[in-house]
């Protein structure tokens, strides 16, 4: 079979005329894009959120201890 195109998507012959078959699938594809963007965004604020609160607690253990060998 004839083939043409290295893309990913579906292989067609030679002479077939699938295109509104393919922009479908190219929406397809940039909705499934976006949605794997917009969760990879939220993980992202996430994992700063706990980082961000995991430094405040390991600050405020530090400056604690720092306190009490100062004033021992």
């Amino acid at each position: 079979m004839d083939t043409y195109g290295e893309d990913d998507g579906p292989e067609l012959r030679i002479g077939e005329d699938d295109s509104d078959k393919h922009k479908l699938t190219l929406h397809e594809r940039i909705d499934k894009l976006e949605s794997r963007l917009e969760d990879l965004f939220d993980i992202h604020q996430q994992f700063t959120r706990q980082i961000d609160s995991q430094y405040d607690h390991l600050q405020t253990q530090v400056n604690q201890r720092m306190d009490s060998i100062v004033d021992t």
